[in-house]
């Protein structure tokens, strides 16, 4: 209690004569440390983990990927989508490892957006979503040691029992299509491809687990597809040549002829009218793109 009044002093009123990004950081800071769980996402993690676990032997194709692939993929009777947001490479090949035993598997989707080749979900603002993934899914920390979860961890622990009483009959992973990021100006669109882009050139290894899953997958038996994420018009208008963007990735697909890529990143075959928001489609644009994959 004492270091929370502390660090809630210094964040929030000796932090004034700070500069403003260290006034920021301290703020994060604290409200990482002492704010409240995201009961609802906790809930949507332990959703897909409790459904999947029913049915893990009787799939045959499962998608992995960020929101991205959350929002794009409709599984049918035999599917699976344990996509989720915020969802990094390390996350998609650690759940693969886990459902590659599946009995019935025989197809592979992943999603691969502008921020796949960097982005980490520890080492960014949705930890959180990580933690839960930790928790429910048991894949390992890779940067943090457990107390650095200690707060919302045990917030968790108090609610567990509540939230595994949650009903997942029937549910594949789809997606409920219930929230888009609308009303972003242009600017702020900018920035969203701003930010997705410091990931995409961030050198920290994270596309190496790109390179695992696709080698697990041969290991398996597995057939594979990639899909580079589409986009609206006016997130693409923000964007660098795709050859740049999609670099580290051609360069493993290339190790692995028998991907089959489906390349939608400024595809015509999309118009804004396919998109909920800048990024992510909508249930027109993800029936346009799971007919793609059934081709």
């Amino acid at each position: 209690m004492i270091k929370q009044v502390l660090l809630y002093l210094e964040s929030h009123i000796l932090a004034i004569f700070l500069p403003r990004q260290k006034r920021r950081t301290l703020r994060r800071k604290y409200r990482w440390l002492y704010g409240k769980l995201s009961i609802d996402i906790a809930k949507g993690v332990y959703r897909q983990f409790a459904a999947f676990s029913r049915v893990k032997d009787s799939v045959e194709e499962i998608c992995f990927g960020s929101s991205h692939a959350q929002y794009a993929y409709l599984p049918g009777d035999d599917g699976f989508n344990l996509g989720f947001g915020s969802q990094d490479l390390y996350t998609s090949y650690e759940l693969y490892r886990r459902a590659s035993d599946a009995k019935r598997l025989k197809r592979v989707i992943i999603f691969f957006s502008v921020f796949s080749p960097g982005f980490q979900t520890e080492n960014s603002g949705y930890r959180e979503v990580f933690m839960f993934f930790h928790h429910f899914w048991g894949i390992p920390y890779r940067f943090h040691e457990e107390d650095y979860f200690e707060n919302r961890q045990r917030q968790l622990n108090d609610q567990d029992a509540t939230i595994r009483t949650i009903d997942s009959t029937g549910y594949r992973g789809e997606c409920g299509f219930g929230y888009f990021m609308t009303g972003m100006s242009k600017g702020d669109i900018k920035k969203r491809v701003q930010g997705h882009l410091k990931n995409n050139v961030r050198d920290n290894g994270e596309i190496e687990y790109l390179e695992r899953f696709l080698s697990l997958a041969e290991k398996q038996g597995h057939e594979v597809t990639l899909v580079f994420s589409p986009a609206r018009s006016d997130y693409l208008s923000f964007c660098p040549d795709k050859q740049n963007i999609f670099a580290g990735a051609y360069a493993i697909l290339n190790r692995h002829p028998r991907v089959r890529v489906i390349d939608l990143f400024g595809s015509s075959r999309f118009s804004d009218a396919d998109f909920g928001d800048s990024d992510h489609p909508n249930l027109a644009g993800a029936k346009k793109i799971t007919e793609m994959l059934r081709l």
